[in-house]
C-alpha cells in the first residue's frame, strides 16, 4: 500500500499463515 498500517499488516499475516 501507499503508507503502511497496522490493517495491512494483519493481511500480511493472514496471507502468512495461511501459505
Amino acid at each position: 500500500s501507499m503508507d503502511l498500517n497496522i490493517n495491512e499488516l494483519l493481511i500480511v499475516e493472514y496471507y502468512s499463515r495461511k501459505a
